[in-house]
């Protein structure tokens, strides 16, 4: 199956072909991200954008490793752009923590459906 936002090839290639392994990985990110979504939510909302970089900077590895490259890449974007301006954002930043968010979510459909596909 074709994905529009996940690449299982770098994640089995990651994982050595180790299946199980690449299941794990799926399960956690899963598991950690809705957390992490929700409070760069919540940070960019109160434009504590100080706290979004914090997180943005943790989701850039996550999503990286996990073969999310889009999301990884605006990530690294907003991280970029709020260190380089002493933390201050503007609409441009807001969009792109909205659009990480999107991808996260359209990411998040697709590895479950990955996982409904060893059920």
């Amino acid at each position: 199956m074709e994905y529009k936002v996940i690449n299982l090839d770098y994640l089995n290639e990651v994982a050595d072909g180790d299946r199980e392994f690449v299941l794990d990985l799926i399960q956690a990110f899963l598991q950690l991200g809705p957390e992490d979504i929700e409070e760069l939510n919540t940070a960019s909302a109160e434009k504590n954008w100080r706290e979004v970089s914090r997180i943005v900077h943790k989701l850039k590895s996550a999503a990286e490793s996990m073969g999310v490259q889009k999301m990884s890449e605006m990530a690294a974007e907003v991280e970029f752009t709020l260190r380089a301006n002493e933390y201050r954002g503007d609409d441009r930043t807001a969009e792109l923590v909205t659009r990480i968010c999107e991808t996260f979510y359209l990411a998040r459909e697709e590895f479950l459906f990955e996982l409904e596909r060893e059920v």
